[in-house]
């Protein structure tokens, strides 16, 4: 899916909002995840919505955990001595005003905008946001395609998502792509990645996280990283202002930093499988 400040704010992928039944929850406290708070409580229990966007967050957890953006908030606000209840099935198209309005307090996998500014308090990034182009062929190495230019030149095939915006690069494109029959758009990268497996295409376009876990789980590859990067974003941890404080705020973005510096926010990210640069 693409990048989510590219995409009215009840689109983003990596917001997760994807739910349809009752809300159900889960109180998390900081002693379940054996870690000392190094810092004052927050005002209140946050409010955090989870869905299944797979490597970023299961409504089920698995064994490596409940995804990576579950996971990374709850050691956060574990350090910060915060209690997290986890939010599942709720209503996707409401998720956003709930934001607004503090009925939610937290969201992760947020990325930076200006007119977001008005009601969110970003931390620090704690990941990046990667649109990735990977191979599985041998003999195609990653510095052979650093354009979308060298994939018109090799006349190879690249298999891309349905629908969404994927940067500028590949909107300008995608017109020669389709002109020449060298693009194939489909939904979901499980059936992507299988269409490469068959040698039904050359190339894949998405999300480099959500690519990597799944050719993982499905036992697909190996993928390889082409040089060519579409798009590139900073994501934060985003505090509702309706609901927080700037105290809740320092808390979480302190406890961030030390699990930066330490090395943990990198750890949970590598337990799923994935390549963090």
């Amino acid at each position: 899916m693409p990048l989510k400040n590219r995409l009215p704010p009840e689109r983003n992928f990596a917001m997760h909002l994807r739910w349809t039944r009752p809300v159900k929850t889960l109180t998390v406290f900081a002693l379940l995840w054996g870690a000392a708070s190094a810092y004052a409580e927050c005002s209140r229990t946050l409010r955090y919505p989870v869905s299944d966007w797979q490597p970023y967050a299961f409504k089920t957890p698995i064994a490596e955990g409940r995804g990576i953006d579950v996971d990374i908030l709850l050691a956060v606000a574990a350090k910060a001595g915060c209690k997290v209840e986890v939010l599942t099935d709720l209503p996707g198209g409401r998720t956003h005003a709930m934001f607004q309005r503090g009925e939610i307090d937290v969201f992760t996998g947020y990325s930076f905008t200006e007119d977001r500014r008005d009601f969110v308090r970003f931390t620090r990034p704690y990941r990046f946001e990667v649109l990735g182009v990977f191979t599985m062929k041998k003999n195609l190495k990653p510095e052979a395609v650093t354009s979308f230019a060298d994939v018109l030149d090799k006349e190879l095939h690249l298999v891309a998502p349905l629908s969404g915006y994927y940067g500028t690069a590949y909107a300008e494109a995608e017109p020669a792509l389709i002109q020449r029959k060298k693009l194939s758009k489909v939904e979901g990268a499980e059936r992507a990645l299988r269409m490469l497996a068959a040698n039904r295409g050359d190339l894949v376009l998405n999300d480099a996280y959500v690519l990597q876990y799944t050719a993982r789980h499905l036992r697909l590859g190996p993928l390889q990283k082409m040089t060519l990067e579409p798009a590139r974003d900073r994501i934060h941890i985003g505090l509702s202002k309706a609901s927080t404080t700037e105290q809740d705020h320092k808390a979480i973005d302190q406890a961030l930093e030390v699990l930066l510096a330490n090395g943990t926010i990198d750890k949970i990210t590598r337990r799923y499988g994935v390549k963090t640069n």
